[in-house]
């Protein structure tokens, strides 16, 4: 089974055995309707996944080609997908004399309707970067997903295609150099993993954007069109909240604000941690990542993702430090003196009517959904109470 190259010549004409390598690789999974109500960045969507067994063959490690059609031929009958929009497949691909024949026939059997001009780009992750074995699983669906997202099917190592496979199976394509993704519409994607004793899993992931739109969903992700193809839509991650305006009182007349400030804002970065001693890592490692990124390219490090991570997106834990990011042209930020936070505080913000403020006050919070969920909120309050004012003033405020 082992390569005496220590290298996985995945499909090659010097398949010998396959070369370990180390890593781990870690997924998030949840509904679809519970990523987008939580304002999580989906990265892709899962259709559909199965797995069996190749049951009895000839020794341990002979694979068995039935039992991997069966399963991805149930698999995509299961999630009621269609073959014809697979148009990348991430193969197991270890780089034996054995294995990577019945897979690739496998593949070439499933989608018979792809053909040498319009094939089926098959990649294998092993050839890049070695067999992970129990990790391997996950590092192809984890290639897979930033192959959805980009738009690029990346390329695989490898000298000559198995003269077997080649003429086999011709409706295949080894790519040896970035591909753009060949369709316009839904990227569908399939990903496979053998276990060493016989079992077969299979997973069928679909691009975030298209999925989304299809259903009229809004909600956050990566996913990027390429090419010709590139377009402004309103779905894409950084737009959906791409400079809406709300329309709000003035006077008789109603003044539009946008989302986006003329002026920059800073941002507040906030760290938690166990103890005081986990809290000061935790600085030297933001502040390390923070100067590294922005001394590369300031324009790459969106200081507005940064901040709601950190507040939003992470345990709040006793001991709290901060700072205040004033723009991301800086890559030096002071941090504040780690403290222990009082666990039980309520804050309340009081306008006192003293003059302390001023007409209009407060108007640029309405970019903000909590800010304005509370104002619409406390104006329905008022209404029920039989005020014979809108605290919004006008309708408008609503669209």
């Amino acid at each position: 089974m082992m390569s005496p190259d220590s290298v996985c010549h995945s499909f090659d004409e010097r398949a010998n055995g396959y070369a370990k390598s180390e890593g781990f690789g870690v997924l998030v999974l949840k509904r679809l309707s519970q990523a987008v109500q939580d304002g999580d960045t989906i990265r892709a969507v899962i259709r559909a996944t199965g797995c069996n067994s190749d049951g009895r063959t000839p020794s341990i490690t002979s694979p068995s080609q039935k039992a991997q059609e069966k399963l991805i031929r149930d698999t995509y009958q299961r999630g009621g997908l269609s073959l014809d929009a697979t148009r990348f497949f991430e193969a197991h691909g270890t780089g034996t004399p054995v294995g990577d024949p019945c897979e690739a026939s496998t593949i070439s059997n499933i989608f018979a309707t792809r053909t040498p001009t319009d094939p089926m780009y098959v990649g294998a992750l092993k050839s890049n970067l070695g067999h992970s074995e129990g990790a391997s699983g996950v590092a192809g669906v984890i290639k897979t997903i930033l192959a959805l997202e980009k738009g690029i099917i990346p390329p695989n190592v490898y000298e000559r295609v198995n003269s077997t496979i080649a003429s086999a199976c011709p409706n295949l394509n080894f790519p040896s150099s970035p591909v753009e993704w060949p369709t316009d519409g839904v990227r569908r994607a399939s990903v496979s993993a053998f276990g060493y004793g016989g079992t077969n899993a299979h997973v069928v992931i679909d691009d975030a954007l298209s999925f989304l739109e299809s259903r009229g969903i809004r909600g956050r992700h990566c996913t990027r069109r390429v090419g010709p193809r590139k377009r402004a839509d309103s779905l894409v991650n950084g737009d959906i909240d791409k400079k809406p305006r709300y329309n709000v009182p003035s006077g008789d007349k109603c003044k539009s604000y946008p989302r986006e400030l003329s002026v920059p804002v800073s941002k507040l970065l906030v760290l938690s941690a166990f103890d005081e001693s986990a809290a000061q890592r935790s600085i030297a490692a933001h502040a390390g990542w923070l100067r590294s990124q922005l001394s590369i390219n300031p324009s790459a490090v969106d200081l507005s993702d940064v901040a709601h991570t950190l507040s939003q997106k992470r345990t709040s834990f006793p001991w709290k430090t901060f700072c205040v990011a004033e723009s991301q042209s800086s890559s030096e930020y002071t941090w504040s003196t780690p403290i222990r936070s009082k666990q039980r505080t309520h804050l309340c913000f009081v306008f006192t009517g003293q003059g302390a403020q001023w007409y209009g006050m407060g108007r640029e919070l309405l970019q903000y959904s909590i800010f304005r969920r509370a104002m619409v909120d406390a104006d329905k309050y008022f209404q029920a109470l039989g005020s014979g004012w809108s605290l919004l003033g006008m309708s408008t405020f609503l669209t």
